[in-house]
């Protein structure tokens, strides 16, 4: 099961137009067609939660669709530009990990500002039902029970 993860995974994350984010979600024709894209491999109770420090813990935790979709909409609301290039994909059984560089552009800094972070994807009956994103990789793969 878990190779049929990643490529789960894979295809969830090919859907999302990872080349411009920012731009994309300021226009509502295109995040609905990601939602009815998206729709039959999310599970309806869906949790997605942003980990890391600044959030002392487990921050904000969005719920569904509606709530990927929001959590894309609230994070990138400062960004002129965002783009995010998937490195690698891990498998870990139930779980993945998509390692990112994510680059950012503001339109007051003019310059970009670039990361690195990861997303812990846990899929169930062949539907993503929690995505964790955090700015910490080592965090990631300690928490999709790779590392000890």
């Amino acid at each position: 099961m878990s190779s049929e993860n990643v490529e789960l995974a894979t295809r969830i994350m090919s859907s999302l137009p990872l080349d411009d984010l920012a731009r994309a979600f300021r226009d509502p024709g295109r995040i609905e067609a990601m939602g009815a894209t998206l729709e039959p491999v999310v599970d309806p109770e869906l949790e997605v939660v942003r980990i890391g420090p600044e959030y002392m813990g487990e921050g904000v935790t969005y719920r569904g669709l509606g709530g990927f979709l929001a959590f894309w909409a609230d994070w990138l609301e400062p960004w002129e530009r965002y783009r995010i290039g998937t490195e690698e994909f891990l498998d870990a059984g139930d779980k993945v990990v998509q390692l990112v560089r994510q680059t950012g552009w503001t339109e007051a800094e003019g310059t970009p500002i670039e990361s690195e972070g990861a997303a812990v994807m846990t899929f169930h009956d062949g539907m993503l039902s929690r995505i964790e994103f955090h700015l910490d990789r080592e965090r990631a793969i300690k928490a999709a029970g790779l590392a000890e």
